[in-house]
């Protein structure tokens, strides 16, 4: 399964027409999306999401209240996957990455 994290805001999940099978981590219970449905996740629920198909699948996430946009918008700047980095630009985004 994913690395786990959690946060303060408010998690709302899609799954699209287009995608089959998301694997993900709710606190303790682990479970499948399936095509169409909506998962919510409660403000600072440990959770985490995988892709479980071999071709790409996309999500559709609305957070609540504005704001953890930034947090995508410095993951993109990164150049490479590194860690620490990924872990302080979640500190500054009120995002505890659990791993």
């Amino acid at each position: 399964m994913p690395i786990l994290d959690s946060h303060t805001i408010e998690f709302f999940s899609r799954s699209p027409e287009q995608t089959r099978r998301i694997g993900m981590r709710i606190g303790g219970e682990i479970s499948v999306a399936k095509q169409g449905e909506v998962i919510v996740i409660p403000r600072n629920t440990p959770h985490g999401f995988r892709n479980l198909l071999d071709t790409a699948s996309t999500m559709l996430a609305i957070i609540t209240p504005s704001g953890f946009e930034n947090f995508f918008a410095e993951m993109d700047r990164l150049k490479h996957a590194d860690m620490a980095k990924i872990v302080e630009i979640g500190k500054r985004n009120d995002l505890e990455l659990v791993v």
